[in-house]
């Protein structure tokens, strides 16, 4: 998109790439969407590898084999872990998720840079106390895609993951009313 990519950090549960694409709503759009599309790829590919790749391959290995069974079991985990990634990138919408910020270049078209800012910091802020509410096991939630339950019982990791949306949530609509007052100076 004509931007920079300064750096970018692979790790075993996704990647992180620190770029800088031109200041419009479609050059962000882009290099957002392009992390959720990795886990929609790799989801598709492991999925094609169990469907269509392991039962030609178990043919290479004795009835029962305990090497199958771990090589099976990578595959299921990639399939469930790239979904899961996929989906939690992609439905959350609080700052610092891909979400979050596919929401604000999406506004950003319709009502610009400032106000789509101060609204996906807002809708963050929410969504984050959303998560806190379900880790204190206030509510409960079920989502029926990837077949996990929310809230059925206090989580301190729902709730530091609650906080932690939150609070980068606030700081964007912090940082767009900045930008308003800015401008009216």
């Amino acid at each position: 998109v004509g931007g920079e990519a300064i750096h970018i950090l692979l790790w075993p549960l996704g990647g992180l790439a620190f770029v800088k694409p031109p200041m419009t709503p479609t050059a962000e759009l882009i290099t957002v969407v392009g992390g959720p599309l990795v886990n929609a790829v790799l989801w598709a590919l492991f999925w094609a590898v169990d469907q269509y790749a392991m039962p030609h391959i178990a043919g290479n290995f004795a009835p029962g084999s305990q090497a199958f069974r771990y090589l099976a079991l990578i595959v299921d985990w990639m399939i469930w872990a790239n979904r899961l990634q996929f989906l939690f990138n992609v439905l959350v919408p609080v700052y610092p998720m891909d979400s979050g910020r596919i929401l604000h270049c999406i506004l950003w078209y319709i009502l610009g840079y400032q106000r789509s800012l101060l609204i996906a910091g807002m809708t963050g802020t929410v969504g984050g106390l959303g998560f806190v509410v379900l880790g204190l096991g206030l509510r409960q939630i079920t989502i029926p895609i990837v077949g996990i339950t929310l809230g059925r019982e206090p989580s301190l990791i729902l709730v530091g993951m609650g906080v932690f949306f939150a609070m980068q949530s606030f700081a964007v609509y912090q940082q767009a009313q900045a930008i308003q007052g800015w401008r009216k100076r």
